[in-house]
């Protein structure tokens, strides 16, 4: 009886720990979405081409369902999900870059010969994904 009280603690607590950093990501962007007085659709149907005024002039935007990515035409990452990145660091020997989220995933950003930007992401969960050009 212990041992089935033990093993069910301890996969509630693997449960819980793998379903605080999704919502935590998806609650900042509600919180996000609520100051700017839109809805998901509104963000999702928006304008996603780059700003030529403001603090956002000639920026990109690269996004799947979690992660929102604006770089600048060099592939400098300047905000993830509304946040500077907490730290870079160029993967010697290569044009890739690792920029590290507050969110604690990883985004690592490729310039490509053709002067595009090739961006994917993980995460300490397992998580990854490929951000694709808005």
């Amino acid at each position: 009886m212990k041992n089935n009280l033990l093993i069910a603690a301890v996969m509630a607590t693997i449960f819980a720990g793998s379903v605080a950093p999704a919502h935590a990501i998806s609650e900042a962007y509600r919180k996000q979405l609520q100051r700017e007085h839109k809805t998901q659709q509104d963000d999702v149907n928006g304008d996603h081409t780059a700003p030529t005024k403001g603090p956002g002039a000639g920026l990109h935007t690269y996004a799947d369902n979690i992660i929102e990515v604006q770089a600048d035409s060099r592939c400098n990452v300047k905000k993830v999900n509304g946040f500077a990145p907490a730290g870079t660091k160029l993967v010697k020997g290569t044009n890739i870059m690792n920029v590290k989220t507050k969110m604690g995933a990883t985004i690592s950003v490729e310039k490509r010969s053709d002067g595009s930007c090739d961006m994917t992401w993980t995460n300490d969960e397992g998580q990854s994904g490929i951000l694709k050009q808005q």
